[in-house]
């Protein structure tokens, strides 16, 4: 209460503001009935600096903004329900509310993902596994029972891995780097090569391992007797070529047989033997048996089992004939009864151009040259 300022005593049972004014020294009786007021109370207001105690922490029960020693709990309410809601302002465009440290949430379990429940609570993921769904055959989520999951493809997908498709549709394969075998085809073992791709040479093998040719194609057992086949099954004029080889002119093919034993047409190449080309060859077709002990067969309507139609043997040829032979030089060796010439020819006179060895015939003479444009002849008789 100011100093010096004059009391007045009121009677409760008075109207505010009536009674005298008197000066109390002494001792004074309470009485219900009086209460004491001074003559000019003091104003209204005061300045906030006026106060004392302004730093005391003695009203644990509000809240402290500058901090309270040993930490403080803000309780939004007291009954069931009851919520603590805090806004960056009362203004309709709001701000964030920023939480400047680490924010330990104390319900949530540790090391966890956090979502939102149907209440938009915050809740701890136990499983991650409902949150992220894989796709069939190509992406497996595996819940692993403490909020994380493994990711797993159906098969190892790595260089050392051994995966297993049923198909595979692509626009092109590749390997790391080129090599001899750069892509195979093995059998179920892993250990046997049945198809190799030389990606260095651009060759193909079939059985070849590595292949050194363009098209490499071979056969150690007898279980195939047939190493190629090309079958067409259209027909009329419209049907296709079975095999068409296409020769460029300043180029040559060899279909060659360089085995140890007779082979049918085509033939096979073994790769430690080689070809004998010169220009003089060029945009030919050539049969070759690089090996002059054996002999190049063709067989018409019969298999390798039987005698061959034609047989090519070094400087001699067999018509039904195994093995054609003569006692002197090379020939035409024929395994029948009959030599047939379809036409007829008659030389104009004895110096009639001609090759020696060439032979003709019409009604009256069997003709023969016997040295280049040199013709002598034999008279047919009937008998």
């Amino acid at each position: 209460m100011p100093k010096n300022q004059p009391l007045r005593i009121i009677d409760s049972k008075q109207k505010k503001g009536s009674g005298g004014s008197v000066v109390i020294g002494g001792s004074h009786t309470h009485d219900s009935r009086y209460w004491l007021r001074t003559e000019n109370p003091p104003p209204a207001t005061h300045d906030h600096g006026e106060h004392t105690g302004l730093a005391d922490d003695d009203h644990a029960q509000y809240a402290l903004l500058i901090g309270r020693s040993g930490g403080q709990t803000l309780t939004g309410g007291t009954g069931a329900g009851d919520n603590l809601r805090l806004q960056s302002t009362s203004h309709a465009t709001k701000g964030d509310v920023i939480a400047g440290d680490p924010l330990l949430l104390e319900t949530l379990t540790a090391s966890r993902l956090l979502a939102t429940d149907a209440n938009k609570r915050t809740v701890s993921v136990n499983n991650l596994a409902a949150w992220i769904v894989g796709t069939a055959n190509r992406v497996i989520v595996a819940n692993n029972g403490d909020g994380t999951i493994t990711l797993n493809m159906p098969q190892d997908l790595h260089p050392g891995a051994t995966p297993t498709f049923v198909g595979v549709v692509t626009s092109y394969v590749a390997p790391t780097s080129d090599d001899t075998t750069a892509f195979q085809i093995r059998k179920a073992d892993w250990n046997t090569a049945v198809v190799s791709v030389d990606t260095i040479n651009g060759c193909f093998g079939i059985n070849a391992n590595p292949p050194i040719f363009r098209l490499d194609v071979r056969e150690s057992t007898d279980e195939f007797a047939t190493l190629a086949r090309f079958r067409n099954f259209s027909s009329g004029t419209s049907a296709a070529v079975q095999l068409q080889l296409r020769n460029d002119a300043s180029q040559q093919f060899d279909l060659g047989i360089l085995s140890t034993a007779h082979t049918q047409f085509p033939g096979y190449g073994l790769p430690g033997d080689a070809f004998l080309r010169s220009s003089a060859q060029a945009g030919n077709l050539n049969f070759i048996s690089g090996n002059s002990s054996k002999s190049i067969r063709f067989f018409g309507g019969r298999n390798a089992n039987q005698t061959p139609t034609l047989v090519l043997f070094s400087s001699n040829a067999g018509i039904n004939v195994d093995s054609p032979t003569f006692s002197s030089g090379s020939g035409l060796d024929i395994g029948g009864q009959n030599l047939r010439i379809r036409s007829s020819r008659t030389p104009a006179s004895s110096s009639e151009t001609g090759n020696v060895g060439e032979i003709c015939w019409d009604a009256n003479y069997i003709y023969v040259c016997t040295a280049t444009n040199t013709w002598r002849r034999v008279a047919i008789n009937a008998w």
